[in-house]
């Protein structure tokens, strides 16, 4: 079934239990934890995502943390989930992705959910100097 974006984001805010629009910029914005927002819009026929991953801190000695933020980026390049990229102006660091528009609801869902579970690894991996075990994250999705 071939739907318009516009049913997609109304589904996708059904089967989440909220009601999702579109805002001024064309986005769709949500705070799944509480604490990291998500956003994503239509561009080109491609969906693409937005988290937050932290702020920067200006004030410190950076050199080691961009090291390994860049390590971690050609990670993500060569896997092709997405992109760790800097938003110069507020100071946060974002990870970034998109999808295809394959036209329905619960392929929208399905991306969105293993964008946010890719995102959580990635904060969970800045915040730790140990490389985590991925086959030891939940599998369970994280938006239900």
């Amino acid at each position: 079934m071939n739907q318009s974006p516009e049913q997609q984001i109304k589904e996708l805010g059904e089967t989440l239990g909220v009601n999702l629009t579109l805002d001024e910029k064309q986005q769709v914005l949500l705070l799944l934890d509480n604490e990291h927002p998500v956003s994503f819009r239509l561009h080109n026929n491609r969906w693409c995502f937005y988290a937050m991953l932290c702020y920067i801190d200006k004030e410190s000695d950076m050199t080691g943390a961009y090291e390994k933020y860049l390590s971690m980026n050609m990670t993500e390049q060569e896997v092709g989930t997405g992109s760790i990229c800097l938003e110069k102006q507020s100071g946060i660091l974002l990870y970034v992705g998109s999808a295809v528009n394959h036209g329905c609801a619960q392929s929208l869902y399905q991306r969105l959910d293993t964008f946010v579970q890719r995102a959580d690894e990635i904060r969970y991996r800045l915040s730790t100097d140990e490389t985590p075990d991925y086959d030891s994250f939940p599998k369970g999705s994280i938006l239900v």
